[in-house]
């Protein structure tokens, strides 16, 4: 049996770890489902932590996970170019995949008594950014709709 104090290091290792599969990279393949499974490990893992440690680790455990698994993707000709713009390209996606996970975690504790209401605050969070993101976004927002015109 694994003792409690474990947990969240388990927590931590899975949510993040499935979720280096979750985009394309020269790295790792590719497994759709795992952005579903990797988000719950993730939530639970942020949820049952202190608020400050919880977002300040899933912010670290974005940062680690999108730039190993996005590792070496674009190739602007030079090496330290190539390492710049891979570095600040998946750190400000990180951030963007995070901004949901630390509004769920400010916005959860007032709603915990609200039944029903409570279980939507990460969903309907997600949902906007990402669908904010998809209009205008820096990552593909405006030659997305083109690829399937």
């Amino acid at each position: 049996m694994i003792p409690k104090k474990y947990y969240p290091l388990i927590l931590f290792i899975l949510g993040f770890g499935i979720f280096i599969f979750t985009r394309l990279s020269k790295l790792v393949p590719t497994i759709p489902i795992a952005i579903v499974i990797s988000f719950v490990f993730i939530l639970r893992f942020c949820r049952t932590q202190p608020a400050k440690r919880g977002i300040w680790l899933t912010l670290l455990g974005f940062i680690l996970s999108i730039n190993i698994g996005l590792w070496g993707l674009f190739d602007m000709g030079g090496d330290i170019s190539s390492l710049l713009f891979n570095l600040i390209r998946s750190s400000l996606l990180a951030v963007l995949y995070f901004l949901p996970f630390m509004a769920d975690r400010l916005i959860n504790p007032k709603f915990k008594d609200k039944g029903l209401l409570s279980t939507l605050i990460f969903p309907v969070i997600t949902t906007a950014i990402f669908y904010l993101l998809t209009i205008e976004g820096p990552f593909e927002g405006a030659i997305q709709p083109a690829k399937f015109a």
